[in-house]
């Protein structure tokens, strides 16, 4: 819609320019669409595989994210969870276990529920975290001194030794009947 004063022509699609990011994918559809018409016959070159590829600026600046104050407030409400019976103890340490993994992490929900504890492998002097994320892509996430004090107390509580060892099948996060 045209603003007050403005006018716009019939043919008039866009206001500003196109981003690289849009001219990147159209320039990615006519690529395939005139393979698919070299392969039908209908063409002999294509011409866009010539052309000029425009640099795409890919933005990784975090965005969701909980402030220093935001996490304090509740890492303290974790930490003081009631656990006046068994069944209440268990699940506040399974709680402050999960946050903690996450927080200190910043894994993906799908790489915490397929993980295992023999993930944790230990480099010289450090722990890290053997990651296969999305799209297949393996990492190793290094485990600061926080995270490695809330594993050994959660593996204590669970009943295992203090630190994984690489054949074990136990999970990040076990079902609350650990």
């Amino acid at each position: 819609k045209a603003k007050a004063g403005e006018k716009l022509a019939d043919t008039q699609l866009l206001r500003a320019g196109v981003s690289n990011q849009s001219i990147s994918h159209s320039r990615t559809v006519l690529i395939g669409l005139c393979r698919y018409l070299i392969a039908a016959g209908y063409l002999r070159h294509n011409p866009f595989e010539l052309s000029h590829k425009p640099t795409v600026v890919v933005h990784t600046e975090q965005e969701r994210y909980l402030s220093v104050d935001a996490w304090d407030y509740l890492w303290t409400f974790i930490i003081g969870m009631p656990a006046r019976s068994p069944i209440e103890a268990k699940h506040a340490d399974r709680v402050r276990w999960v946050f903690a993994l996450f927080y200190h992490t910043g894994l993906r929900c799908e790489e915490v529920s397929k993980g295992k504890m023999s993930q944790f492998v230990r480099r010289d002097s450090t722990w890290q975290l053997k990651v296969v994320g999305k799209g297949a892509k393996a990492r190793n996430v290094t485990v600061n001194s926080v995270l490695l004090a809330e594993l050994t107390r959660f593996r204590k509580i669970c009943g295992l030794p203090l630190f994984p060892i690489p054949t074990e099948t136990f999970p990040l996060v076990p079902r609350q009947s650990y």
